[in-house]
């Protein structure tokens, strides 16, 4: 969605988009998605129930793409409201690889 940029940016020529602020969960899971997903998991097809509120109206399943979102916000202790990730520093470094391609996949990076 675009609107008026304002004074700041009036030169350019070019709508502003406006940012999403919303905190709903995000990504999909790439587990789940066979197409263009290195992490799809065939074992876990037809299984996304069994992990995730898949319900209608539930804010963990993505209308649009027909998968879970898998990134919700976090509170930690002295943090910002954030969609937080932590990576243990004893993961060894395939896993460690395996880990971000997730977050890739799935949207978050």
């Amino acid at each position: 969605e675009t609107f008026e940029c304002g004074q700041r940016f009036r030169n350019l020529g070019a709508k502003c988009y406006k940012q999403d602020t919303s905190l709903l969960p995000y990504g999909s899971d790439p587990v789940f998605r066979i197409t263009q997903s290195t992490s799809y998991e065939p074992s876990l097809e037809d299984q996304e129930n069994v992990y995730y509120n898949m319900s209608g109206g539930s804010v963990y399943f993505d209308p649009k793409t027909k998968s879970p979102r898998p990134f919700a916000i976090r509170k930690g202790v002295g943090l910002d409201t954030s969609y937080a990730a932590v990576v243990d520093s004893g993961l060894l470094g395939s896993r460690v690889e395996a880990l971000f391609r997730y977050f890739a996949e799935g949207k978050l990076l």
